[in-house]
């Protein structure tokens, strides 16, 4: 149980400390489809599923840093992953069906292996992300 506090705890403090900037490629990209004056919606998310995108390839690079980052904590424990895959990136709106602007649903299809019990994991998840100017926040 000690090990699951400390590996939270790091985790924590990598997503604070180093993760909460993407590289100047994916800014680049983010820029180009933000500051466009007659984007519509589904110009809109272009961005956010590079932005996304562009933390995938970390993780599946190997940088283990940005798995909380795109996967959050969701009740899977993967020690490594076969693929991942965005299936959809949508436009938020409310409850009353209001569009709400900047927010983004990301779903993506992950399949891997559990980290104890060797078996294989193919799940659904979903982000959140919401454009602060330039940039995204991964909620």
């Amino acid at each position: 149980m000690r090990h699951v506090w400390i590996l939270s705890l790091v985790c924590c403090l990598l997503l604070i400390t180093g993760c909460l900037e993407g590289t100047e490629k994916e800014k680049e990209i983010v820029e180009e489809v933000v500051t466009e004056p007659e984007a519509n919606e589904a110009d809109e998310s272009v961005g956010a599923r590079a932005y996304l995108q562009g933390y995938i390839d970390r993780l599946l690079g190997g940088d283990e840093t940005v798995k909380i980052k795109v996967l959050g904590f969701m009740g899977a424990d993967f020690g490594s992953f076969n693929s991942i895959e965005i299936i959809s990136c949508r436009q938020k709106y409310s409850e009353t069906g209001e569009k709400v602007d900047g927010t983004f649903l990301i779903q993506m299809h992950v399949i891997g292996i559990d980290q104890y019990s060797g078996k294989r994991i193919d799940k659904i998840f979903e982000r959140l992300l919401m454009a602060t100017g330039s940039d995204y926040l991964i909620m």
